[in-house]
């Protein structure tokens, strides 16, 4: 096939075969014939290979190489990302020769996107689970959504694009179904517990990312309600009969008598004078699924005030902990974070980016955790003119004579840019990686640290 045929979107019926098999897809001699017997052919032998593409997602005929299968999924029309393929990839029932059936793989490809919505009823779809939002107007919302050749949009694709929008408002009466559309599976008094948090208006709506931000507490972990007592006293949480009574009013729990873990810390959190002792802050955090490495749990231990017993306050440690994590961040904003700190990343280094970072159920990280991930990231790149506040933004705190001398140094390009990762190495060379951990926490961490715990 010449690249002019490639180009023109049609092939010849004698390369039906050639071509899928470049792509990965490989046909028995009796689906190639079904095929050619089906694809409308012109007066020239030729046939368009999005038809062709059409006819095997249709028929679900074929088998498709691992080794291939982005290929051959790009060519199918199914807008997947890598991290999603990669994940995907892991879930399908391989044979020896490394393919997997057609039919299996496009089940899959299911469960990743979701079903198929037609572009025209979107706004129907969005009103159904209670978002009042006129789509067509929505320009970010538009632009950020991939749509097939035949109008369609893929309903997992259309959820992750709506978490992305600032401002949406949600009808309350349809907040079961919105959860349930993002994924999350409550009960009822779960959904009662979830209503009470959130900030409703006058018109019975409430900011999606509220939503978004309370439903976190229903994810993760659950434990048994008979196994309450034992928790608590593994992370080292003793508490008076009157409090205990106190928690337990207050904590929904599934038809199984289980309870969300997240919830559990959040009420914790609203009983005064509850004491843990600094030995076991470690297994709190790590039992609590809060992310903190060793070192940001090491530097928050040596700061906790701790009473003569060496109890430390409930309360002030989860508000030191939220200093260190920082804020949260949504996923799909890294980018354009990135870019105002003068980072600049290709869409693919961007999504090599994300597979790094510890991004949670509802997409979101902390901007901790992203720096962090920036700091040690190959690829990326950085200008010039935007060093000096890209590493005040990544932790470093360089002195003038310092910054002058890494400057001097930098292998930059014909167009002013330098290696974000030859960046972040020539920085660490100055201040040490064993003080890159304080470094590169928030101000107003630095500012509870040296301050708030002395």
């Amino acid at each position: 096939m010449s690249e002019s045929t490639k180009s023109s979107g049609k092939i010849e019926v004698e390369d039906i075969q050639p071509y899928l098999e470049n792509l990965g897809i490989e046909l028995t001699d009796s689906e190639s014939q079904m095929i050619k017997s089906i694809i409308p052919v012109d007066d020239d032998n030729m046939v368009y290979q999005n038809v062709v593409m059409d006819v095997l997602r249709t028929h679900r005929s074929g088998k498709v190489s691992l080794d291939k299968i982005d290929d051959a999924l790009e060519q199918l029309g199914y807008p997947l990302e890598e991290e999603e393929i990669e994940e995907l990839s892991k879930h399908l029932p391989v044979n020896h020769e490394r393919t997997v059936r057609m039919d299996l793989l496009l089940e899959e490809v299911r469960t990743v996107l979701g079903e198929e919505i037609d572009f025209n009823d979107m706004d129907n779809v969005l009103k159904n689970i209670g978002l009042r939002l006129h789509l067509k107007e929505n320009n970010v919302l538009m632009k950020g959504l991939p749509i097939d050749a035949a109008g369609k949009v893929y309903k997992h694709k259309l959820m992750d694009g709506v978490l992305s929008l600032e401002g949406a408002k949600l009808d309350l009466k349809k907040l079961k179904n919105f959860m349930e559309n993002m994924g999350y599976d409550l009960e009822k008094n779960e959904y009662e517990d979830l209503k009470s948090y959130l900030p409703i208006n006058d018109d019975g709506m409430v900011n999606m990312n509220e939503v978004i931000d309370k439903g976190s507490l229903f994810t993760g972990e659950k434990i048994d309600l008979v196994e309450l007592d034992d928790y608590l006293e593994s992370i080292g949480i003793k508490l008076t009969e009157d409090k205990m009574m106190k928690l337990l009013g207050k904590l929904p729990t599934d038809a199984g008598g289980k309870l969300y873990k997240k919830r559990l810390i959040k009420e914790l959190e609203n009983i005064e004078g509850i004491k843990i002792p600094s030995n076991k802050v470690k297994d709190f955090i790590k039992n609590a699924e809060i992310n903190l490495d060793d070192e940001d749990i090491q530097i928050l231990m040596d700061h906790l005030p701790v009473d003569h017993n060496r109890k430390a306050d409930f309360c002030v440690l989860m508000n030191g902990i939220k200093r260190i994590t920082g804020e949260k961040i949504h996923a799909k904003d890294i980018k354009s974070i990135l870019e105002n700190m003068g980072i600049e990343m290709t869409n693919k280094e961007n999504r090599k980016l994300l597979k790094t970072l510890p991004v949670s159920t509802d997409k979101t990280l902390f901007k901790k955790e992203l720096l962090s991930g920036v700091k040690s990231f190959k690829g990326g790149r950085v200008n010039v003119h935007d060093v000096k506040s890209v590493l005040h933004n990544t932790g470093f705190k360089l002195e003038a004579k310092e910054l002058k001398d890494l400057q001097a140094h930098l292998p930059v390009t014909e167009h002013e840019k330098v290696d974000l990762d030859v960046l972040m190495d020539a920085a660490k060379s100055f201040t040490g990686e064993s003080s890159c951990k304080m470094q590169s926490l928030e101000p107003e961490t630095l500012l509870w640290v040296g301050t708030a715990f002395l």
